[in-house]
């Protein structure tokens, strides 16, 4: 049963199964709870989908272009240019898989200029290009598809040669696993042709595509939740003297129905109410345009939880409470004033002592 889960879920996400494991593991083999996990992961890519018909040159075709939002790079161009009309037929509605096979499928068996391709691929990777693009991007990653239109017929009266060109784009966020997920097929249709890579050849490329998707998998939490802190400005910790490792108590306060949902399996929300619940801290962060302080925190593999806090606040961890109970104790059982009265009471007995011992 768990291995029908286990598949189903590689196939729907594209996840490797060593993180689809550990997710259901997380979630005590819920499946659609592993849903909404996946659901709810940050979709840091943005697929631009692009079909163009060049009137007066018939010059036609489609383009996809994939924009990697964190780091501000177009990770891979793919296009079709064509004199017949049915390379622009390819449907920007499709999923950005079925919409790239479509393109590769379409070069391989229709009728391209491959020199015109070139140029083009050329004009999209151009720091020109690039910079208009990323002008245009909002801090959520979606593109303004007027402008993107401007900037595009612009690149095609440049490469093409032609001032009438009818565009429609759309766009599509994709998580890391959707696109990794086309990495590994690249891989695997490479090794198909034997006869034309080395073996040497295939392993590095292999290696390439496994320390690419570590490196970014390992930079990102699959998905991270809105928390406050719980306050303590008596016996809690100052922010400024955690560290990675600790674990402090927080409240997940994300509306969102993933959000409801691990609250609940975490025993962060009882009946309505959040409640608080112990998570480790992971990064620490202070802010450049603030005073704050991005603080990170993790609830188990993958799922992480973050909040923006001022470096002078207190906030209660786990043992806090026994800690302050405890220096109470310390601080009463070694002060000075009680040692004092102490001494003062034994020698007053001592006196008395040796008064009565005198007297016999």
């Amino acid at each position: 049963m768990m291995e029908e889960k286990i598949k189903q879920l590689m196939s729907e996400t594209g996840a490797d199964r060593h993180t689809v494991e550990m997710i259901l593991d997380f979630t005590g083999g819920d499946i659609d709870g592993a849903r909404k996990i996946f659901q709810a992961m940050p979709k840091d890519y943005l697929a631009l989908k692009i079909r163009y018909m060049g009137h007066r040159t018939h010059n036609y075709g489609v383009i996809l272009i994939v924009i990697n939002i964190k780091t501000r790079e177009i990770e891979e161009v793919e296009l079709i240019v064509s004199k017949e009309i049915k390379a622009s037929e390819v449907d920007t509605n499709l999923k950005f898989e079925k919409f790239r096979d479509a393109i590769r499928e379409y070069i391989k068996m229709g009728s391209v200029n491959l020199i015109m391709i070139d140029r083009l691929k050329e004009g999209i990777k151009s720091v020109e290009f690039k910079e208009a693009i990323f002008r245009n991007l909002t801090p959520d990653g979606v593109i303004n598809i007027n402008d993107l239109k401007i900037i595009l017929s612009e690149l095609m009266f440049k490469v093409l040669t032609d001032s009438n060109v009818a565009i429609k784009i759309d766009q599509e966020k994709i998580d890391i696993f959707r696109y990794t997920r086309k990495l590994k097929k690249d891989v695997s249709q490479q090794e198909e042709k034997s006869g034309e890579i080395i073996e040497g050849e295939k392993e590095e490329e292999k290696e390439k595509v496994e320390r690419k998707q570590e490196v970014e998998i390992r930079s990102i939490s699959l998905i991270i939740l809105k928390i406050e802190p719980v306050l303590s400005p008596v016996k809690g910790v100052s922010i400024t003297e955690l560290h990675p490792g600790d674990e402090i108590m927080v409240r997940i306060i994300d509306e969102r129905d993933v959000g409801d949902y691990l609250a609940t399996l975490l025993g962060g929300k009882v009946g309505g109410d959040r409640v608080p619940i112990p998570a480790t801290v992971k990064e620490m962060e202070k802010s450049a345009e603030t005073e704050n302080v991005m603080l990170l925190v993790e609830f188990g593999p993958g799922i992480a939880g973050r909040c923006f806090v001022p470096p002078e606040i207190k906030v209660q961890t786990p043992i806090s409470d026994e800690l302050a109970d405890l220096k109470k104790l310390t601080a009463f059982s070694i002060s000075p004033i009680w040692i004092i009265v102490l001494l003062i009471i034994l020698f007053v007995i001592f006196v008395i002592i040796t008064i009565f011992t005198t007297g016999e």
